[in-house]
């Protein structure tokens, strides 16, 4: 802070007045910024300070309203009020206008919502301003409506992320000494100015992410002498690039991406040797890349992009194949081409670009074999050569990337990965797959078993799922948070050793595990709070046998627990709803359990089964509070651990008559399933107050009784199956307000009286009512009693000889109106000009007669459609 001794005399005071209990102020420095002012608002002793020229409050802790009467501070010339999180506000800016020497203001992240529609014209006033920036300020107003330009020394605008609605300021492109604009992430819209290309000292310009639209081949064809970075994404930019683009050899920067491009990646972009980020993601690119890319012996390295970083070319239309210049950015970190139409193989020359991190070519057309080269690639992080033809093995040479935390090779017809049985190729990946990144991730791996035991790091994640790997389960010597063992071939008894100390999700699910969950787990003394933090366990289809161990009650984060589809026994146990208190997922289904459904499930969002459970449905289902309440908003089930580690929930549920499996939506599922069982009994009226029930399947078991009259109340209900039951009575009529009712199967029961087939039971075939011997009425063909009886044929031919009689007359009646008008205006037209009429009358017979001929064909075809009905 440049100020007079008494300035600082002031400064001084102002800190020693201040309550700083902890110490905050000890770092305390002539700039203010970055200290810790514990939300205190700004003192108004600040205006005593007229001969400061500098004063920085940057993140400096301070809360509340800017005081107004900053605007005293006469010789300031630079003023940064920057704050994080919108905690310091402005009502005005009127006050600003008093700074008249003021050169840089800053204000970031400061709510000017309340500002008003006048903050430009404000700042309009101060002349030696050259440094704006305004970025998420909660700006709203328009800012093209200047008449004149006052601060036309201005050389950074930034306005960023704000909620500007107006047409482009138009006034900016007659600021010559303009060098920075950026007013991405707003809601400009119309057309870019093509005087921004002219601009001379223009280096940097932020257009992203608005409603702007512009033709790029006009736009590329402009000057754009000094420009260095060029953000145009997510607007309305269409048309062909033109060649000219290759003219701004200043440029380091160029994002074209979510536009309209037509037609191919132009050659002559190749003079633009000093580019560094090159990024056309999503941009309707067509056509091939060039084989040879124009001007790139111009630049100083003799190959083309001498300085790319990252180039982004993925999901648009490119095809043909990838060309060898590709091989020669030898500064390249970041490699994308996804989902194109790329065919052919992939360059050997691959291998020779020593800066990749990250190599992105899955969803393309691309064949042969993975190049032995990519395995020089010792940064190599990400590699995705998913959904294309390649064939063969994965070379050993992958084996020295170390670095190598996700590797995804899936839907690729014949490929062959990491054979495991091959001690040696163990050996050749020990610093690669037996030391995973946190996050590592196979998919797709075909052959072989995995050591019994591997020495890992400290992981966030080990996904192996959907391959066929074998033999026991793997154990990993060191701690991970998610452990994803499933859809797999691994056959072996279920062991203590992957339950890891702080462990939040493990699945089995999909193998050939046998015998007994142990019941051990949750007791054993070695883990540290016994598997506390364990939020997710699926074991879902295997071959496991016994009961659930009743160390299970420890698991008390346990919010999934899915061992549906094995041969579990033995009753479900009491505990479950006592002590799992943050149980949301029970998957229970297709086991062999017996006896009652314990009253004590009062915390479930999903409940599925398909056993051999006795007893009637408990009349507490009113517990269960998460199905009492509807859910207006997604909450997307994920887990998230360090290093952007996580884990998606999914379920597989029966719902519409298939089974389907949730992931993102799954939190705004509730279900009951208790279809296959034994229950018994009628249904409890109770059940109409879970008001957020979406799923509910009574059906194959025993219940009796009739269907809950204010079943109406579970509006939404999308799924509703109560079939193959013994329940009686009549279809509750106010059924038919289940607005959100996709499913309806009450087959197979002995309900009675008419379908109330109004509303959205309306939208139902036969088949949801069927076998229901004392069911009647549409859709039915069981009339009810009282019902017409339907006509006979004969009755039929007559009201068919009737409606084609009103057919003719009313067919007939509308073409002789329009003859009748098409002649009659011809006709007084000739009475005034006869000699027109001879002409015209001759040819009008003609055309007359043969309209008459088409007309009876026409007719006769129609009369004959008419009877077919």
């Amino acid at each position: 802070m440049d100020c007079l001794e008494s300035d600082r005399e002031a400064l001084d005071d102002f800190r020693k007045g201040l309550t700083d209990s902890e110490n905050h102020l000890s770092s305390w420095h002539g700039n203010l910024s970055f200290n810790y002012f514990n939300r205190i608002p700004i003192p108004k002793f600040f205006e005593s300070l007229e001969k400061v020229q500098y004063l920085n409050l940057a993140n400096a802790g301070f809360a509340g309203t800017i005081p107004p009467n900053l605007g005293n501070m006469s010789a300031l010339r630079y003023l940064n009020i920057s704050s994080a999180n919108l905690k310091l506000a402005v009502d005005n800016v009127e006050w600003v206008s008093g700074l008249t020497c003021l050169k840089y203001l800053a204000l970031d992240f400061v709510d000017l919502s309340m500002a008003g529609s006048d903050w430009i014209a404000a700042l309009n006033v101060l002349p030696h301003l050259t440094e704006l920036h305004l970025s998420f300020c909660n700006l709203y107003d328009s800012i093209s409506d200047l008449k004149s330009v006052n601060f036309s020394s201005l050389a950074v605008i930034d306005l960023s992320f704000n909620h500007i609605s107006s047409k482009f300021p138009n006034w900016v492109v007659n600021i010559s000494s303009i060098a920075y604009v950026d007013l991405g992430g707003n809601k400009l819209h119309g057309r870019i100015p093509l005087g921004l290309s002219e601009l001379p000292n223009l280096q940097f310009l932020d257009l992203s992410s608005n409603y702007l639209y512009a033709s790029s081949f006009q736009l590329f064809r402009g000057s754009w002498k000094n420009l260095e970075a060029l953000y145009l994404s997510s607007n309305h930019v269409h048309g062909k690039l033109p060649a000219s683009i290759g003219n701004m050899t200043s440029l380091s920067d160029l994002s074209l991406s979510d536009c309209k491009i037509d037609g191919t990646f132009p050659s002559s972009i190749g003079k633009l040797c000093s580019l560094e980020y090159l990024d056309f993601f999503q941009s309707n690119l067509t056509g091939s890349l060039p084989e040879v890319l124009v001007g790139a012996d111009n630049c100083f390295s003799k190959s083309p992009f001498p300085l790319l970083q990252f180039l982004m070319l993925g999901d648009n239309q490119l095809v043909g194949k990838l060309p060898n210049w590709l091989g020669e950015l030898q500064n390249l970190v970041i490699l994308s081409l996804h989902s194109n139409l790329f065919h052919g193989s992939i360059p050997a020359s691959f291998g020779s670009l020593k800066q990749l991190t990250e190599i992105y070519l899955n969803q393309n057309q691309l064949n042969g074999t993975l190049p032995d080269g990519l395995g020089q690639l010792s940064k190599l992080s990400y590699l995705d050569v998913s959904s294309n033809y390649l064939t063969g093995t994965i070379p050993t040479s992958w084996g020295m990337l170390s670095n190598l935390s996700s590797l995804d090779v899936s839907f690729n017809p014949i490929i062959e990965c990491l054979h495991f049985n091959s001690m040696q190729l163990i050996c050749l990946h020990a610093m690669w797959v037996l030391r995973f990144q946190p996050g590592f991730n196979i998919k797709d791996i075909s052959l072989g078993k995995i050591p019994n035991s591997f020495k890992v790091g400290d992981l966030g994640r080990i996904d192996l799922s959907f391959n066929n790997f074998e033999g026991p389960i793997p154990i990993p010597s060191g701690a991970v948070q998610i452990l994803n063992l499933s859809n797999n071939k691994f056959s072996s008894t279920i062991t203590e050793k992957i339950f890891f100390p702080g462990i939040l999700f493990i699945s089995l699910a999909g193998n050939q595990l046998t015998g007994p969950i142990p019941d051990s787990i949750g007791e054993m003394q070695f883990i540290v709070g016994k598997l506390t933090c364990l939020q997710t366990l699926h074991l879902r289809n295997n071959n496991i046998s016994g009961e659930l161990p009743l160390s299970f009650q420890k698991l008390s984060s346990l919010e999934t627990l899915d061992v549906g589809e094995n041969r579990l026994t033995g009753e479900i146990p009491e505990w479950i709803g006592n002590d799992l208190s943050h149980l949301r997922i029970l998957v229970l289904r297709s086991n062999a359990f017996s006896g009652g459904l314990p009253s004590t499930i009062t915390n479930l969002s999903y409940l599925l089964a398909e056993n051999h459970l006795t007893g009637a449905i408990p009349a507490s289902l009113d517990n269960i509070k998460a199905m009492t309440e509807v859910k207006n908003s997604n909450q997307y089930l994920h887990y998230v651990m360090r290093e952007n580690v996580y884990y998606e929930e999914n379920i597989l549920v029966n719902t519409k008559g298939e089974t389907l499996r949730f992931t993102k939506t799954i939190s705004l599922l509730t279900c009951i399933d208790l279809s296959g069982n034994r229950l018994h009994g009628v249904i409890p009226e109770i059940i109409t107050n879970l008001a957020g029930l979406v799923v509910l399947n009574l059906s194959s078991n025993y219940l009796t009784g009739q269907i809950p009259s204010r079943i109406s109340e579970l509006r939404q209900l999308s799924s509703f199956d109560f079939s193959s039951n013994m329940f009686s009575g009549p279809i509750p009529p106010s059924m038919s307000s289940l607005s959100f009712l996709g499913y309806l199967n009450l087959s197979d029961n002995n309900l009675s009286g008419r379908i109330p087939f109004s509303g959205q039971l309306s939208t139902f075939q036969a088949s949801s009512f069927a076998c229901n011997p004392g069911l009647c009425g549409v859709p039915l063909v069981v009339p009810c009693p009282g019902d017409y009886p339907t006509t006979s044929s004969s009755n039929e031919d007559d009201v068919n000889h009737g409606y084609n009689y009103s057919v003719d007359y009313w067919f007939y009646s509308i073409i002789g109106l329009g003859f009748g008008v098409g002649i009659s205006v011809p006709y007084f037209v000739f009475v005034i000009q006869r000699s027109w009429g001879a002409v015209y009358f001759s040819i009008e017979d003609n055309t007359v007669d043969k309209l008459l001929d088409v007309i009876n064909i026409a007719v006769l075809h129609f009369r004959n459609y008419s009877r077919s009905r």
